[in-house]
């Protein structure tokens, strides 16, 4: 069920102690947390107990930091992120990859 899914609890009537599966990524936005605590409020209104399974198909920022620090590379080629400059915190050499540019590897 999708947010804007949530007013057929209305219809369904729920009983307390219903579960709810909220199958996606945590909120990583400002409108997201609002949505968040939108779903939040409808569960708490009909006493339904919810559950997060992150499943976005994408890692979590904590776990590849630690997977990037674990592996204590060389060089780091941060790809499919905004925020290349956080792996500095833990990897000594990190290139910023662009696009169209070619790079050699050692």
């Amino acid at each position: 069920m999708g947010f804007y899914s949530f007013t057929a609890l209305i219809d369904m009537k729920p009983e307390p102690g219903a579960r709810y599966i909220h199958s996606a990524s945590e909120p990583y936005n400002e409108e997201q947390e609002v949505s968040q605590e939108r779903i939040n409020a409808w569960m708490d209104h009909f006493g339904m107990y919810k559950f997060q399974c992150h499943c976005s198909g994408h890692a979590r920022s904590k776990d590849l930091l630690q997977i990037v620090d674990e592996i204590n590379a060389r060089t780091l080629y941060p790809v499919h992120t905004e925020h290349h400059e956080i792996y500095k915190r833990i990897v000594k050499n990190v290139t910023e990859v662009m696009e169209g540019r070619l790079y050699t590897l050692s």
